[in-house]
């Protein structure tokens, strides 16, 4: 068989491989300056990588030599891709268009090729090739010819030379996001490039091309530079083309307050003929239609203000910006103004501020509404409930099966209505900031207890295990608004008891520190969906499940809870699985009683 398999396959498959996922990423970020020329540089590689793995599988001279042909296109290329990725990442765009550099760059390279093609007929190229035994595999040990020495050995390591210097020479100009991009870069190349002389003028003394292993610290070095500090993604633009393509207007100054620079945009802004000559002028000759600008900045070095130009329908609002200017003794220099347009945003906030107004004002106007409203609700609310109980209990005289489940249904319904409209109050006054915590010292104990005595009677009618622990290193006494707290506690545990159809219902006090409490209930309830629990706490908002079908209510509870957490200083939080239950914790200041 003309082949066979070698331990040296692995590193180069693998070089190459990284080289050819490099190259299909890079290609579809094609649009960015420089990203073709790094396209096709790491397809040659992943190209040369593959073809000298196939070169030193083979075991006779014919294959061996055809392969080395095969590799020699892209040993002959790449130099020229590396050059072109080099001129355009560094802003030399300008040169490849205007001397036709992306063709003529490819001349010699594309001769040699040809003189590699027909190399048999005259040697120029190679004078003659042989197989060689090495390091257990074969490989092919060539005399070059003049044509390799004096025409594509130059002309490949000028053009590598001349890629690092465009590089090397920008890296030291740009910020720092861009300085590792490039070091990680000029690393990646210069390895290959080192193990390509020490191949080509034998200075070790081995016959293997260690070019193509030194791929793979290429393959590294250009992903560290992709991946991690955004080749391709931060890309250095050339100065020209940034400051006529802004479309914010700048304007440079000298520190006699001449014109030294200023950009298309500042034109517009300025409503100035573009043909218009302001290099040299005072700024108060090109302002000379705003005087009050003069008087406001002549002496203004840093700052930044907003500024209304012209009046009626051709009013328009600029953000300035004026930076100092200062040279390496910190001395002024000079001053950059850059002017934004920011006419839609001012036109926006206004009318945003109109919006909020109104928004304002109709929320108050529901408050105020839901408060009367809730508070009217209350007074026949209670007399329907109150007769309904007396129907109930047979105050005026006794009912048939059928009217006594009449009452249940209408006391039932009241119940709901006044919790209802309590609720609806409770939103009203928070939201008027009509609600003040009255702190005052109380037992804790004695408060668990009689916070979830009524508790104790829904969760036994539904067979529930309903239970308080406090932990021992709570206080005895501690201050704080009992009712309010009673109410949050009340709202927690109710509905863990309403969504729990079988278990326990957990109510746990702990000291979290020195200066915080927590109160967490725990039920083995359904739990709550992880697409609802970012709104759980939301007015007016309920996960959407059969139990919230099943438990009617309005979305409230759990809104009102928060906002009374917050008001106390606190937060409240939950953690909560489906079939698994849910834990809602709340975490307080802890005031001790003096």
């Amino acid at each position: 068989m003309p082949y066979s398999f070698s331990i040296y396959s692995i590193p180069l498959v693998a070089a190459a491989l990284v080289s050819g996922a490099l190259s299909a990423y890079s290609w579809r970020q094609r649009k960015t300056s420089g990203t073709g020329s790094f396209s096709l540089m790491m397809a040659l590689l992943f190209s040369w990588g593959l073809t000298y793995n196939m070169q030193v599988s083979s075991t006779t001279i014919e294959a061996m030599t055809f392969w080395q042909d095969i590799t020699f296109i892209s040993v002959v290329l790449t130099p020229t891709a590396w050059l072109l990725f080099a001129l355009e990442y560094t802003g030399k765009q300008e040169w490849i268009n205007r001397f036709r550099l992306k063709y003529s760059l490819f001349l010699i390279p594309i001769i040699t090729l040809l003189v590699i093609a027909s190399n048999p007929t005259h040697n120029w190229f190679w004078i003659s090739r042989e197989m060689v035994p090495e390091g257990g595999i074969y490989v092919i040990n060539t005399e070059n010819g003049f044509w390799f020495w004096y025409v594509h050995a130059v002309y490949s390591y000028l053009c590598m030379v001349s890629g690092a210097f465009f590089l090397t020479r920008t890296l030291l100009k740009w910020p720092a996001e861009y300085r590792w991009q490039m070091i990680w870069v000029l690393l990646a190349i210069s390895v290959p490039f080192i193990a390509n002389i020490l191949t080509v003028f034998k200075l070790v003394p081995i016959r293997i091309d260690l070019t193509p292993f030194a791929f793979t610290i290429t393959g590294m070095g250009m992903a560290l530079a992709l991946f991690r500090h955004r080749l391709l993604e931060l890309v250095p633009i050339a100065r020209d083309i940034v400051i006529d393509n802004m479309r914010d207007g700048m304007l440079v100054l000298d520190a006699s307050n001449r014109v030294v620079d200023m950009n298309p945009a500042a034109y517009r802004v300025l409503d100035l003929p573009e043909n218009t000559s302001t290099i040299g002028k005072t700024i108060a000759e090109v302002l000379v239609r705003w005087p009050h600008l003069i008087e406001r900045y002549r002496d203004v070095v840093e700052g930044k203000d907003e500024v209304s130009l012209d009046d009626g329908e051709n009013r328009r609002w600029y953000e300035f910006t004026l930076s100092p200017l200062r040279d390496r003794r910190n001395n002024l220099v000079g001053r950059v103004i850059v002017a934004r347009d920011i006419t839609q945003v001012k036109e926006t906030q206004q009318v945003l501020q109109m919006a909020r107004d109104k928004a304002i004002e109709a929320s108050l106007a529901k408050s105020h509404l839901l408060a009367k409203v809730s508070h009217e609700l209350r007074t026949p609310l209670g007399g329907i409930l109150g007769f309904a109980e007396l129907l109930q209990s047979g105050t005026f005289g006794t009912l048939s099966e059928q009217q006594k489940r009449a009452a249940g249904e209408i006391v039932q319904s009241a119940n709901y209505l006044n919790s209802m409209v309590s609720e609806l109050l409770d939103q009203a006054q928070i939201e008027s900031n009509a609600i003040v915590l009255q702190k005052k010292s109380f037992n804790l104990a004695e408060f668990i207890e009689q916070a979830t005595g009524g508790l104790s009677f829904l969760a036994g009618n539904k067979g529930l295990h309903l239970e308080s622990i406090i932990d021992p290193s709570m206080p005895e006494e501690i201050r704080g608004d009992d009712y309010r707290l009673r109410q949050v506690i009340i709202n927690l545990a109710g509905n863990a008891i309403k969504f729990t159809k079988k278990g326990r219902v957990t109510i746990k006090v702990a000291r979290k520190d020195e200066q915080h409490w927590q109160i967490q209930i725990i039920d083995t309830g359904t739990g709550i969906a992880p697409e609802a629990q970012p709104f759980i706490f939301d007015p007016f908002r309920q996960a959407d499940n059969a139990m919230t079908r099943e438990n009617r209510g309005i979305g409230l509870g759990l809104s009102i809870t928060r906002q009374l957490v917050e008001m106390m200083g606190g937060q409240i939080s939950l953690e909560s699985e489906v079939g698994r239950g849910s834990t809602f914790t709340v975490t307080l200041p802890l005031e001790q009683a003096a």
